[in-house]
C-alpha cells in the first residue's frame, strides 16, 4: 500500500514563518521539526509532512503572537 502525504517545500515554510529557508534546514537537522527529515546524498533533500509543519507552526506561530498565513491553513 503507498501513501501519499502531502508534502511542503523549504521555502514555502521559510515564508509562512517569515524566516529564511536556512533556518527551516537547520530545524529539520536538529529535530526541532518532528516529522520531516533530511535525505543525504550527492546533495541533501527535506521532506516536510503538511502535517508535521502545522504543528511546528502553530508552536512557532503562538510564540511569535502572529497567525498564520491563510495560504498555509489546514483545508
Amino acid at each position: 500500500m503507498i501513501v501519499n502525504i502531502e508534502e511542503i517545500s523549504v521555502k514555502e515554510a521559510a515564508e509562512a514563518l517569515h524566516k529564511g529557508e536556512q533556518f527551516v534546514r537547520q530545524a529539520i537537522i536538529n529535530g526541532s521539526l518532528p516529522g520531516a527529515y533530511a535525505k543525504v546524498g550527492k546533495r541533501t533533500n527535506f521532506f516536510i509532512p503538511k502535517k508535521a509543519f502545522y504543528d511546528f507552526a502553530e508552536r512557532f506561530v503562538r510564540k511569535e503572537k502572529e497567525p498564520l498565513p491563510q495560504t498555509m491553513t489546514q483545508d
